[in-house]
């Protein structure tokens, strides 16, 4: 395969040195909290692949058209540090990105209650879950998390949506555009149709719906807006 859209991590080369070619490549190119969003993204995203497609990373981390034009340097920098001997790489960042971590959540904790839509998916979500039995519940979580690859959300929103299904904590997103957040409800209303009918499906989505309704009234007209 083309080793400039795939690049072959052998099975014997620990995450640590992953991690430190990652940040070898990156750090020249990018700001600050761009480096770290970027690492995070790769961490939470595609550390678990056996091949890691370097033009796909490429395309959730450059958002910006400044970003864009830097795009083949960066791409050679990534193929250059992934065939590096360990001893020409730089220290692994490991403490670096968890203070970053940190520091992001914090931040989100505070900015997602900010953001309508997104306490609004979240809340429709979680009732939905909530109100399933423990085994489509689990059925449920595992469905959204297998789809989310295949979804087009954004890397760092299917990164907070990955944590939110594996810990069962609060969606935190500082932000999030309006069409994740549908691609998330339809398809957990897919996966609702497959497990448990269409019509049951229906019934879940208006039992959470009401339950807004009856809890958090001022998050209807943005449930309203997602669906």
């Amino acid at each position: 395969m083309n080793q400039v859209l795939r690049i072959s991590m052998a099975s014997d080369k620990s995450l640590e040195n992953r991690r430190r070619a990652i940040y070898t490549a990156l750090i020249q190119h990018l700001s600050e909290d761009e480096l770290w969003e970027s690492i995070a993204i790769w961490e939470d995203v595609y550390a678990g692949e056996a091949h890691f497609s370097a033009q796909k990373f490429l395309s959730d981390i450059l958002a910006t058209p400044e970003l864009r034009s830097k795009r083949v340097r960066i791409l050679q920098s990534l193929i250059r540090a992934q065939s590096a001997p360990p001893s020409s790489l730089l220290p692994d960042p490991r403490e670096q990105l968890l203070v970053f971590r940190m520091r992001r959540g914090k931040a989100s904790a505070v900015t997602s209650s900010r953001n309508p839509a997104v306490v609004a998916c979240s809340s429709l979500l979680s009732r939905i879950l909530r109100n399933l039995d423990d085994n489509n519940r689990l059925r449920m979580r595992l469905f959204l998390l297998d789809q989310l690859e295949k979804s087009g959300i954004s890397a760092p929103t299917r990164a907070a949506i990955r944590v939110w299904l594996s810990e069962q904590t609060r969606l935190l997103l500082a932000s999030a555009e309006a069409g994740d957040l549908r691609r998330l409800i339809n398809i957990a209303y897919v996966g609702l149709c497959e497990y448990i009918g269409p019509v049951a499906a229906d019934a879940a989505l208006n039992r959470a719906f009401t339950q807004i309704g009856d809890e958090e009234p001022a998050l209807l007209p943005h449930v309203r807006g997602l669906l």
